[in-house]
């Protein structure tokens, strides 16, 4: 019953307290013979693995806002007109702005597919058999129409592909530049590590006050939810 009380007291304190009273702290190694020293130590390393995911979240950040900073508008060549082969999309510029682009990912979806246009090649007493106000049958359509080349289309095509893999390279020598993909990388890899950790803390059930103090440091700092209740599972498991 002292178990559930200290740890209640401690949990309440500590794992739920406002994030402006959070104590930046440590959590002190135990002697190897106490029965949650593991669990004490791996609190301590889950601590340090999420500080080191915020500083690599704020690194990323900031790279960002230096990418973001110096991208350069796209080519003219990638604005959109009513005529290109291609659909659009919309980036807004400013207050009540917007510029149409050529869509990039049917860019990159059309940059092997030929451009051709629809031509009948049928009879005029064929096209006479035709329905007026639908599409002819799946038979027909493929006897009576074939694609050609479409030179217009697909030199207009060619310009926008150009325009776009220029531009392409010249962002990805940009994140590089600026260190957002190493720092994307980084945060990536500090995440993971933290995840890991902490479900590994979660899953671990706490046999002293000891334990579920450390966990009670590690889910004030870190808000997480699913620790505060894996505290309070190790409480009724004390009971």
């Amino acid at each position: 019953m002292n178990l559930i009380v200290t740890a209640m007291s401690l949990a309440s304190a500590t794992a739920f307290a406002e994030p402006s009273i959070v104590p930046a702290t440590s959590i002190a190694a135990l002697s190897p013979d106490n029965p949650d020293a593991e669990l004490v130590a791996l609190c301590q390393e889950t601590l340090t693995a999420w500080r080191n995911m915020e500083a690599a979240i704020a690194d990323s950040d900031a790279a960002e806002e230096t990418y973001k900073a110096r991208t350069p508008m796209r080519p003219a060549a990638l604005r959109w007109n009513p005529t290109d082969p291609i659909g659009n999309e919309l980036e807004y510029t400013g207050h009540k702005r917007a510029q149409l682009w050529c869509n990039s990912e049917q860019i990159e979806e059309r940059r092997n597919v030929p451009c051709t246009r629809e031509e009948f090649i049928g009879t005029h007493e064929e096209w006479d058999l035709l329905p007026v106000d639908a599409p002819p049958p799946p038979d027909l359509q493929a006897r009576l129409f074939a694609q050609i080349p479409n030179e217009t289309d697909q030199k207009r095509f060619d310009e926008i592909l150009a325009a776009h893999d220029a531009y392409t390279a010249q962002l990805a020598a940009l994140r590089r530049d600026t260190g957002l993909d190493a720092a994307d990388a980084h945060y990536d890899e500090a995440c993971a590590r933290y995840n890991d950790l902490e479900q590994r803390v979660i899953d671990s059930t706490a046999a002293t006050v000891d334990g579920i103090r450390a966990k009670a440091i590690v889910a004030a700092e870190t808000k997480s939810d699913d620790l505060a209740w894996s505290i309070i599972d190790d409480m009724v498991a004390a009971a």
